[in-house]
Parts: structure tokens; C-alpha cells; sequence
């Protein structure tokens, strides 16, 4: 019953035009050839071909997890949700231990804005890897961070960054994932007015890369945060807040590969502060 679902599962979608020849004896030598030359179709976004590379060995390999997760992305990247979601699914029956299909499903929930399924899916794999005692990765902690931000939960997040902090400190991480875990934790601080740990976790961050708009961005609303909350009980702690959080901002404006949209943004920091009347 498992081969005739996963099969029917594999052909939900639109195969084109063209007839596509289905192998069942193909050797592993040449799935494996052909696996490669879908990555390749994936990488130049020709998702629909690369989905055809796939089909084209299925049937000698109905339990391979590298055609399951790569099937699974690019569904995703076409927006066929509901197939990606299954072979993400199916990917992580046949691997429970495998923490990237749990990270890759829950980021795409995160796309369609389902936060509680993505949480389920993330809490679901940390509970295996613990039982397991396997290392579970920064980079989960993180999205869970993101989610309990999302919800208004800075607590939540701030334990969430935490661990990811944890985590990155045990096991070699990227510096991406690091550099996440400093800005969630930084922002969930920022969330509840601790204006000077957040500050130092921003100030990690920026230490990992120095000119990284979104830290520095963070660092001058912390900074004009923290003048606000001074402006009435010290005056001048307050002024010398807010001439940091300009400073802050006019450095993330001159960062490189700023989006137009980050860089409006900044701007719109900027200019607020300067405007606003001084204590």
C-alpha cells in the first residue's frame, strides 16, 4: 500500500507536454547520475524538469531519500504545498533522525504564514533528537525563536535564542546561523526593554560581521529605544543614547548589498530620530 501511495503521490502534478519513460530496474550508478543532473535543473530553477529527472528513476528507487527531499523542493519552489508537504513528510518517516526535512517543512509553513505547524513539526524533531541524545542544530532553535516573536512571545524567543546560542557553541555552526541567534536574541531583549543585554548581543553579532545592515539597523533601535525610556529621568544619558542610535543608522545605510526596501527603512529610522526634539 506504501509503493501504490508514494507512486500516485510522485504523479499529482502536471508532467507537460511530453510522455516521460519510467524506469524500474534502473542501477544505482545511473539514479544516481541522474539525481545529479536534477540538482543541476533544480539549481537553474527549471523545477519542472528537474521533477521529470526524478520520475524518470522513481519506480528502481521508491525509498530514496535524496529523490524524496529533492521531489519535495521543487514542488515547494512551483507552490504545490500540499505534494511538497507529503514527500517532506514521507522523507522524514524514512529518516525520523534527519533533522533537514523537519528545518526545510517548518520554513515552508513559515512561507505560508502557518506558525503553528511549523512549531509542531520543529517540536516534533527536537523531541526525537533529544531522546536520540543527537545534537539538535542552531539553526532549529532559531526558527523557533522567529515564531514565538512572531507571536508576540519575546520570553519564549529569548529562551529559544538561547538555546541556539548553546548549541553553536557545542558544534561547529555557520556563521549565519550564529549571526541569527545574536539578532533573535538581541530582538527579544529589545521586546522587553532590557536595552543593555540586548546591546551586547547585537554587539556579538557585529563582531561576527561588521557590516551587517540588519545588526547595525538593531543596534541604532536599540540605542533610540533606550533614549526614549531615559529622556525624562537622565537627560543626558539620554542624548548620548540617541547620538549613538544615529550613528547606527547612518552606518547601515552605507553597508553593501542593501535591498531598496531596507534601505527606505533605515532611512525612515534616521530621519524620525533626527527630527525628534532632543530631551
Amino acid at each position: 500500500m506504501k509503493i501504490i501511495f508514494t507512486t500516485i503521490l510522485l504523479f499529482t502534478v502536471n508532467v507537460g507536454s511530453f510522455a516521460v519513460t519510467e524506469l524500474s530496474n534502473a542501477s544505482t550508478n545511473y539514479i544516481d547520475k541522474t539525481y545529479l543532473e536534477a540538482v543541476k535543473l533544480f539549481e537553474q530553477q527549471k523545477y519542472e524538469d528537474s521533477l521529470n529527472k526524478i520520475r524518470h528513476v522513481i519506480k528502481s528507487s521508491m525509498h530514496s531519500y535524496k529523490l524524496r527531499y529533492l521531489a519535495a523542493h521543487n514542488h515547494w519552489r512551483q507552490k504545490h504545498h500540499k505534494v511538497a508537504a507529503q514527500h517532506f513528510l514521507i522523507g522524514i518517516a524514512q529518516k525520523p533522525q534527519n533533522y533537514h526535512g523537519y528545518i526545510d517543512l517548518s520554513l515552508m509553513y513559515l512561507d505560508q504564514y502557518n506558525y503553528t505547524a511549523a512549531r509542531n513539526i520543529l517540536n516534533k524533531c527536537e523531541r526525537i533528537l533529544n531522546n536520540a541524545k543527537k545534537h539538535v542544530p542552531a539553526k532549529l532553535y532559531n526558527i523557533q525563536a522567529r515564531i514565538n516573536l512572531r507571536w508576540e512571545n519575546p520570553q519564549g524567543a529569548l529562551q529559544k535564542s538561547q538555546q541556539a546560542k548553546a548549541a553553536f557553541q557545542k558544534k561547529n555552526t555557520g556563521i549565519k546561523d550564529q549571526l541569527e541567534s545574536l539578532i533573535l536574541e538581541g530582538r527579544a531583549y529589545l521586546s522587553l526593554n532590557k536595552f543593555s543585554k540586548a546591546e551586547f548581543a547585537l554587539s556579538w553579532g557585529l563582531s561576527l560581521h561588521k557590516d551587517n545592515a540588519t545588526v547595525l539597523n538593531l543596534l541604532g533601535y536599540t540605542f533610540e529605544q533606550w533614549a526614549a525610556s531615559l529622556k525624562k529621568k537622565n537627560p543626558k544619558k539620554s542624548i548620548r543614547k540617541r547620538s549613538k542610535a544615529i550613528a547606527y543608522y547612518k552606518k547601515a545605510l552605507i553597508t553593501k548589498e542593501l535591498t531598496s526596501t531596507f534601505f527606505t527603512l533605515i532611512q525612515r529610522n534616521l530621519k524620525r530620530i533626527e527630527t525628534t526634539t532632543n530631551p
